[in-house]
């Protein structure tokens, strides 16, 4: 038998806090919460409506402006999933299968059998990708 220590929110090493809002900010966005795949702007939403429950809202906070920056300078967060993919987008970094195996390094610009080929094992393997794109600073 196992016998788990439940710690409380002060014996919580702040890396772990850091990691957990990270980790559920991408899960959120891959559909690994709530079933559904969500927009960056749905997973920020998700963990500012969870501040000072279960999340620390001074972390919160400060990963929210660190996200606004990056998104922001990131000329490529464009972030599609495998249905929303056309002709002609070029990806923005390599695209790797959840099990780490490469699918398209980056810098390709998408066809037709490429995005069959995406959206088919996304489907049909259960892969729950999500694509960056490059695209202009908005």
């Amino acid at each position: 038998m196992v016998i788990q220590k439940v710690l409380k929110n002060e014996d919580i090493p702040l890396g772990s806090k850091i990691i957990k809002i990270a980790y559920d900010y991408e899960s959120f966005q891959l559909g690994n919460i709530l079933k559904k795949q969500h927009s960056s702007a749905e997973a920020k939403s998700y963990l500012m409506d969870n501040r000072g429950s279960l999340y620390e809202t001074r972390l919160v906070n400060e990963f929210s402006e660190i996200m606004d920056v990056l998104l922001e300078n990131y000329q490529y967060l464009n972030r599609l999933r495998a249905c929303e993919l056309q002709r002609g987008m070029i990806l923005a970094n390599d695209l790797y299968t959840n099990k780490g195996a490469l699918l398209l390094t980056k810098d390709q610009v998408l066809n037709k059998p490429m995005i069959d080929k995406i959206t088919d094992m996304s489907e049909n393997l259960g892969e729950r990708l999500i694509i960056n794109i490059k695209g202009s600073k908005k």
